[in-house]
């Protein structure tokens, strides 16, 4: 069993050696010679360097790391995880939101109408997308991370990013469906237009149920009347 998994790691360690870092959940397993890291879909790594901090071997934790050479480890030179960050691994944030263009990057507009800075702490798993795109994310929120975006509320290390049909967030009322998610007297007209003049469907039926009834009617437009002009109630929360 010992010399299979042996095996395993080092025909692993040929894989990687093409690529310069690493990403993924798993658990650290101590050996004689050396810790291996068993990553979530059962392949095995050798580990140069990593500091626990709170964790410790066993737990199930993401690891961001280097790969690099690590003679006279194991049986001899394989490439290694050299580990810069670790985290839980269990998702602490999973939400949808938009993308937007910040004033240095592109950020992700949650639900909570916060903005957050995605990474994977090497690459931005949002280069695959667009401004305005409706996407879902799913990771670990920190506080600490230095971006240079300068607008966030706090960084997500993202082990999922993927489109969604999620467009509406926060509260109801972006009928017109802006990139900034403003709710304003244009997405009254557009409301308007739809219902009276058969205009331009809306981009989300949920962002047009303003009164959350599950239809899209005239107490939609009178609610909607109310909360600019009367000082009535604001659209409810998206489901």
């Amino acid at each position: 069993m010992k010399f299979l998994i042996i095996l395993i790691f080092i025909l692993f360690s040929f894989t990687v050696a093409n690529s310069q870092t690493f990403q993924g959940c798993g658990k650290v397993i101590e050996t004689f010679e050396c810790n291996l890291f068993l990553t979530d879909n059962g392949q095995y790594i050798t580990i140069s360097y990593i500091d626990y901090g709170e964790f410790s071997i066993g737990d199930h934790i993401f690891i961001s790391a280097d790969l690099v050479t690590c003679p006279g480890l194991c049986m001899g030179p394989v490439t290694c995880l050299s580990v810069n960050y670790i985290s839980n691994c269990e998702v602490t944030f999973d939400d949808c939101g938009v993308l937007i263009q910040g004033t240095e990057c592109v950020l992700f507009k949650g639900s909570d109408d916060l903005l957050y800075y995605v990474t994977d702490l090497f690459l931005n798993p949002i280069d695959d997308f667009e401004v305005g795109d409706y996407v879902r994310v799913r990771g670990n929120m920190i506080n600490t991370f230095v971006s240079v975006c300068n607008q966030e509320s706090a960084s997500i290390i993202a082990y999922e990013v993927f489109e969604s049909d999620c467009k509406c967030f926060g509260i109801r009322g972006n009928i017109d469906g802006d990139l900034s998610d403003q709710i304003d007297m244009n997405d009254l007209i557009f409301m308007v237009n739809y219902i009276f003049k058969g205009g331009n469907s809306p981009s989300s039926k949920e962002e047009t149920d303003v009164n959350g009834s599950g239809e899209i009617n005239i107490a939609d437009l009178t609610y909607f009347v109310s909360y600019f002009f009367k000082g009535g109630d604001a659209p409810v929360s998206c489901p």
